[in-house]
């Protein structure tokens, strides 16, 4: 018999900005999980879903020097989860690369 393993989805938003911020996004990834939860029922009910906020980010380099403080916030969430955990971002280009720096950091912590 095959076990499972519990999926962890965090989602990484930074401020309001009207094309990347938490009230552009949010729902957006509301229907995409509610969709794949009616495509792959037997997936979800393993699967936790996190969103990480961080309120009065204007902006692209706003959203960089942020990312310190939310890095150590995604710490504190990741290393407190067990199973696969994914980290998402619908945010700018310096966020996604302090994500992968984020998640190769973490593959050599654990492996």
């Amino acid at each position: 018999m095959v076990q499972s393993v519990h999926i962890n989805i965090v989602i990484l938003i930074l401020g309001e900005d009207p094309s990347f911020g938490y009230y552009a996004t949010a729902p957006m990834y509301d229907i995409a999980f509610e969709r794949a939860a009616r495509m792959y029922p037997s997936l979800f009910p393993n699967t936790t879903r996190h969103v990480l906020h961080q309120k009065n980010v204007r902006d692209c380099a706003s959203a960089a020097a942020n990312m310190v403080d939310v890095a150590g916030k995604m710490m504190d969430l990741v290393d407190r989860q067990e199973g696969l955990t994914i980290l998402m971002s619908p945010g700018c280009s310096a966020e996604a690369m302090v994500l992968g720096d984020f998640a190769r950091g973490f593959l050599d912590l654990y492996s």
